[in-house]
C-alpha cells in the first residue's frame, strides 16, 4: 500500500463517472438533472476543475447517495467502462441541436 495520497479531483472524477454509469446516465442526462452543462460534467470527469460543494451536493442528490460518497476513495478508475454504451449495451440516439 502506498503512502501517496490521491488528489481529491481524481477521487471525485472517478466517483462521479462511476455513479453516472451505475445510474445509466449520459453526461447530458446528468447535466440536465443538476442544471449544469454537459461540458462542465465532462470537465469534472476529466479532473480539469475543482467542483464546488453546492454542485457536488446537487450531483449526489441526482444519484440518490450521500455527498460523502463522491469524496470517498473506494472506486477504481481501471475498473470503469470507458463508455456508457458498454454499461447499457445500447447506444442512445444523438439529440438534435436546439437553436
Amino acid at each position: 500500500m502506498s503512502d501517496e495520497r490521491k488528489d481529491i479531483r481524481d477521487i471525485v472524477k472517478v466517483n462521479i463517472r462511476y455513479y453516472r454509469f451505475k445510474n445509466k446516465l449520459t453526461q447530458e442526462d446528468l447535466a440536465e438533472q443538476v442544471d449544469l452543462t454537459d461540458k462542465y460534467i465532462g470537465d469534472i470527469e476529466r479532473g480539469e476543475f475543482y467542483i464546488g460543494l453546492e454542485r457536488l451536493e446537487r450531483i449526489a442528490k441526482a444519484f440518490n447517495i450521500p455527498t460523502y460518497k463522491l469524496l470517498k476513495d473506494e472506486n477504481n478508475e481501471e475498473n470503469l467502462p470507458t463508455r456508457l454504451d458498454e454499461v447499457t449495451k445500447k447506444r442512445k440516439p444523438k439529440r438534435k441541436k436546439r437553436y
